[in-house]
């Protein structure tokens, strides 16, 4: 009635002694007449946890204590706000949770200290679990969606993945470099998505998350952990590695981030597969037209493709002028080398050498040489169109269009000599008994 009235009901709770001091009571999210009581008795030299229930307004309760070890007496108890049979308890020797209103309880472990909590929240939008400890600061537990829905039915099934929170494309500012550590600052988030899953056994192979666009177009695949339990791994919203069978293992970098929207999640552990989906948000405070944020996607995701054929193509020169330099080396034991031979691999070497400095600029410039090579241009065109929220320039977009180009030159050069100067060049080597030169594989530029 609104506090007009109140009634005693101290002994109802069966085994607690008098005068035992109640650290909290807490009304239940979803059923009326239902409440949680903690209590601490070490200023009587007791030492048991009391946590208790009642679900008739307090006529009766019962004892959901369990298996929490005596000498942690009960400082606080929280319910979840959607599931509610998952309850938190904070005690003098650590925090417990309970997937199963409290008839039995597991204690919070990782990297969380043995230390007294206080209080506890749970945020009911981040869904974080929040423990206030006694000398050791705040401690969070970011989204805990797995436990929310770690049913019986989860922990009896030999894989499940649990529902992901839309990730936001912030945009960070790294200060240290002027605060240093004036101010403290706790570390962030894991960024980008965060995925949890539940493995009844550990896995013999890694599980693989592969996230798909809403055309089923492959975005990135992520290897996770193989534990027992439950597991985590985070995605950075950013593009794998473009599928090019042809090229091989190249240098890629990191790709450019995800337009916002929705993403189907594959989790694949052996045969067995599970699906969900993922909301991609923009960092609220960035105003750009999603026409504009397309263009600069788009530009990116040209930059993205390019790099790996220009990286094969560096690789290529290299390996080239690798093998020829063995070659040069092998014909200074020779006596009487026809003259045709050296000239063809003097040619063949300075082809390779313009290549390369046009690919990966001049070694001997230094910084100032890569910058107007193919590599350097593409580099400085996704830090400048990656670097601010509007679309790129006419002028930008004209830079890719003419590296593209270029590229597409060098490497028809380089195929060039990959099929036609190194057959006539080992023609004259196997025809002199010299260890002859091993072509490279031709780039396929798309």
């Amino acid at each position: 009635d609104g506090g007009k009235t109140w009634k005693n009901v101290a002994d109802r709770l069966n085994g607690v002694p008098e005068y035992t001091y109640v650290t909290r009571i807490i009304a239940s999210h979803f059923d009326e007449g239902t409440a949680y009581a903690t209590l601490d008795g070490h200023r009587n030299d007791d030492f048991k946890p009391y946590i208790f229930v009642t679900t008739d307004h307090g006529d009766n309760w019962k004892n959901i204590s369990g298996n929490i070890p005596i000498g942690s007496t009960v400082n606080v108890i929280r319910e979840h706000h959607a599931n509610p049979d998952l309850l938190f308890v904070g005690t003098e020797r650590g925090a417990y949770f309970s997937l199963n209103r409290g008839n039995s309880w597991i204690r919070i472990k990782g990297n969380f200290p043995m230390v007294p909590v206080d209080d506890i929240a749970i945020h009911p939008r981040e869904n974080d679990l929040i423990l206030g400890t006694h000398g050791r600061s705040i401690w969070i537990l970011d989204d805990i969606t797995m436990l929310e829905q770690l049913t019986s039915e989860v922990q009896n099934a030999e894989m499940f993945l649990f529902d992901t929170q839309e990730a936001t494309q912030l945009r960070l500012f790294y200060h240290k470099g002027n605060t240093g550590h004036k101010i403290y600052i706790a570390p962030n988030p894991p960024y980008g998505a965060i995925f949890s899953y539940y493995l009844k056994q550990k896995a013999k192979r890694a599980p693989v998350i592969l996230i798909t666009d809403e055309n089923d177009q492959k975005i990135i695949e992520i290897k996770g952990p193989k534990n027992a339990g439950v597991n985590r791994t985070n995605w950075n919203l950013r593009y794998g590695a473009p599928d090019i069978p042809d090229l091989g293992r190249t240098a890629r970098g990191r790709g450019p981030l995800v337009l916002p929207g929705q993403y189907n999640v594959t989790l694949k552990v052996g045969e067995l597969e599970m699906t969900n989906v993922l909301h991609v948000a923009d960092d609220p405070r960035i105003e750009i037209s999603s026409a504009d944020r397309k263009a600069q996607h788009d530009a990116l995701i040209d930059l993205h493709y390019l790099n790996p054929y220009a990286a094969a193509a560096a690789k290529a020169t290299d390996d080239m002028n690798k093998q020829l330099d063995n070659v040069q080396k092998t014909l200074k034991k020779v006596s009487d080398v026809p003259e045709d031979i050296t000239e063809h691999i003097k040619t063949m070497s300075g082809d390779l050498k313009e290549i390369k400095i046009k690919l990966s600029g001049d070694p001997s410039l230094g910084s100032r040489g890569r910058r107007s090579s193919v590599q350097g241009v593409l580099s400085m065109l996704g830090n400048a169109i990656g670097g601010y929220s509007e679309a790129p320039s006419s002028r930008q977009l004209q830079r890719i269009e003419d590296t593209r180009n270029e590229l597409k030159t060098l490497i028809e050069r380089i195929n060039k000599i990959t099929q036609s100067d190194i057959p006539r060049l080992n023609e004259l080597l196997i025809a002199n008994d010299i260890p002859h030169v091993f072509p490279v594989k031709i780039i396929k530029f798309k």
